[in-house]
């Protein structure tokens, strides 16, 4: 028989930090422009909604841009980001669980 296991954290074994899910904390993004630094430095990934999306998105690392019409609404893409600029629709910027 296989062993069984009863939900506590086996010895030596390291607990999930992160107890309410992926993300534990999110800003949103209405047709406005927002740099991710400072007090809102840590953005793990990010989705996007609305009809008719559209901005720009600048991820973390780089010098490249990502355009938000180019992207799928709901999908979760986990790509840090610095800065959004958003003309249409909404981004939500969400932040892993530490």
């Amino acid at each position: 028989m296989g062993a069984s296991h009863t939900g506590d954290t086996p010895a030596g074994a390291k607990r999930d930090n992160q107890p309410y899910g992926k993300f534990n904390k999110v800003t949103v993004v209405n047709v406005a422009s927002v740099a991710f630094s400072g007090s809102t430095d840590g953005v793990g990934a990010f989705m996007v909604s609305g009809s008719n999306i559209a901005g720009t998105i600048h991820p973390k690392f780089g010098n490249d841009t990502i355009s938000a019409d180019a992207l799928t609404v709901g999908t979760v893409y986990e790509i840090g980001i610095k800065h959004a600029d958003i003309t249409a629709g909404s981004l939500y910027a969400l932040y892993y669980g530490k």
